[in-house]
């Protein structure tokens, strides 16, 4: 039987829901997982966040609009400096900043770091048209009103494919529901997925990309923002906290750090965004480091081939090392 015409992408998609009990589950999980199952012949409507989206190119883009409801506040507030170091922690309180002065300029600095970021949000999620832009504002409690408060308007004319060929041989898919039922094979066990692990992954990413010039003084003020941000307790801290001195202890991973560096740098080729964790740019060679928090898997052989063919269409004159850092077992591997 022929399932969806052989699509795989469709086929993978279907096995991968099979793991969750609901939508929700599987929504949110699948977002974690940061599963490549991309349709083969790329038509239809892409439906992503302006994260997903960044460094890609369409058409149209419609851009819909969020409703703006106030956050819950947190109990306590991180005042960082430029270079990331700690410098108060508030406890927040309604009209705090009415009487005190130090945590006025807390919230000042907060609000601005945040409309910043709305604004660099909205400037990347508008330039990936190439054609036509569509943005859709609701009319209370409008996200997009708050920092743009945009007019209802039309400039310029929509711009249509001169495809016609392809537009002609688009058919209109037959829906019709059947139960494919779950796939049971023999001598096959299910592959269950280590969620705890795959949020112990982030959480190690977060630290080495927010850490400063990888040295031990800059330790303490990531596990702050690594326990705000993922709200990790005492024990949890401490782990991550030995496998950072691990690794800015690592003599030969410090000499592989020194030129150029560039944290979880994007790299777009043959229409798939690469997304590289350390970049190091020497004057003689290319290093790139990928971090793993796993035991070993020869399919991180092929990540890093991905990466290397990647920079080598940049920089074709260049020579390109690659190499893998396991996390847990404090090992540097050349690839």
């Amino acid at each position: 039987m022929n399932l969806f015409n052989g699509s795989k992408a469709i086929l993978s998609f279907l096995e991968l829901s099979f793991k969750f009990k609901d939508l929700e589950d599987f929504i949110y999980n699948y977002e974690q997982m940061n599963q490549n199952i991309d349709n083969e012949d790329k038509k239809g409507i892409s439906l992503m966040t302006v994260h997903k989206a960044k460094g890609l190119q369409f058409h149209s883009v419609i851009i819909v609009d969020q409703n703006k409801t106030a956050n819950r506040p947190a109990i306590l507030s991180f005042d960082h400096d430029d270079e990331g170091q700690l410098q108060h922690i508030f406890y927040n309180k309604k009209e705090r900043e009415h009487f005190d002065s130090e945590y006025a300029k807390m919230v000042q600095k907060q609000d601005i770091k945040s409309q910043e970021d709305a604004i660099n949000k909205l400037y990347v999620a508008m330039t990936r048209a190439e054609k036509n832009l569509t943005i859709i504002q609701l009319d209370n409690k409008s996200y997009l009103k708050h920092y743009l408060n945009l007019k209802p308007c039309n400039i310029g004319s929509m711009a249509f494919t001169t495809n016609q060929e392809q537009i002609k041989n688009l058919k209109t898919p037959k829906f019709q529901e059947l139960d494919y039922g779950r796939q049971d094979i023999k001598g096959e066990q299910n592959i269950e997925i280590d969620y705890e692990a795959i949020y112990f992954g982030n959480i190690m990413h977060f630290c080495l990309e927010h850490i400063t010039n990888f040295s031990l003084e800059h330790i303490k003020p990531v596990l702050g923002l690594a326990g705000f941000h993922f709200k990790l307790n005492s024990i949890d801290l401490q782990h991550i906290k030995t496998l950072l001195q691990q690794i800015i202890n690592n003599q030969e991973f410090q000499n592989l750090i020194k030129g150029q560096i560039y944290k979880e740098q994007q790299v777009l080729y043959q229409g798939k965004l690469q997304r590289i964790d350390l970049l190091i740019f020497t004057q003689n060679e290319i290093r790139i480091i990928d971090y793993k928090t796993g035991l070993a898997n020869s399919a991180y052989k092929k990540q890093l081939d991905n990466y290397k063919t990647a920079l080598a269409s940049l920089y074709p004159n260049q020579e390109i090392k690659t190499y893998l850092y396991y996390l847990q077992l404090g090992q540097l591997q050349a690839v």
